[in-house]
């Protein structure tokens, strides 16, 4: 929409430029152009960096459709989120922990979000043993749980650890919480 305020005042000046002007209609029209093409080249340029950097909500969103798959289809009990995922920033603000709140809050997917601790897994999963939990945790999270839970990563997935460009994943937490 602001880009139609910048053209309309230039559409205006071009038509009142005759074209028996000569090299400044020329110069005119060249002006335009530019003026008119420079700021879509240059938003072209920003997409294509933030698409190519994976700064995108594509992983949240394949995430999301999966946890509330196995929500409804009584594979798990609920999903708990590590706040630690407040940290992972999604492109145009947002963060990953809220972004998933949101999601799960419009489908009505059971959810939590708390710090991801053994203790805490395991008494989420005392409350349901028949069930599994979902568990969305970053990378940091990962290395305290995984030596301690038994953690599943879900179909297709990457997985959180060890280090490297994934900085959260979902896993199925299930049993007893036993060390694997």
């Amino acid at each position: 929409m602001l880009y139609l305020l910048v053209a309309t005042p230039l559409a205006h000046a071009a038509r009142n430029v005759s074209i028996s002007q000569g090299l400044r209609a020329i110069y005119v029209w060249l002006l335009i152009l530019f003026l008119t093409t420079a700021p879509a080249l240059a938003l072209m340029g920003y997409y294509r960096g933030t698409i190519n950097s994976g700064a995108t909500n594509q992983p949240v969103l394949s995430l999301h459709a999966s946890l509330r798959q196995l929500y409804s289809s009584g594979a798990v009990s609920e999903v708990l989120i590590d706040k630690k995922l407040s940290q992972d920033m999604l492109g145009g603000g947002g963060n990953v922990q809220r972004a998933l709140e949101y999601l799960f809050t419009l489908d009505n997917t059971a959810y939590r979000t708390i710090e991801m601790a053994p203790d805490a897994v395991r008494a989420e999963l005392r409350k349901s043993p028949s069930r599994a939990v979902a568990v969305v945790i970053s990378t940091d999270s990962y290395k305290s749980l995984a030596s301690q839970i038994q953690l599943s990563p879900l179909e297709g997935q990457a997985e959180a650890g060890p280090p490297g460009k994934v900085k959260y994943a979902a896993y199925l937490a299930s049993g007893n919480g036993a060390t694997p």
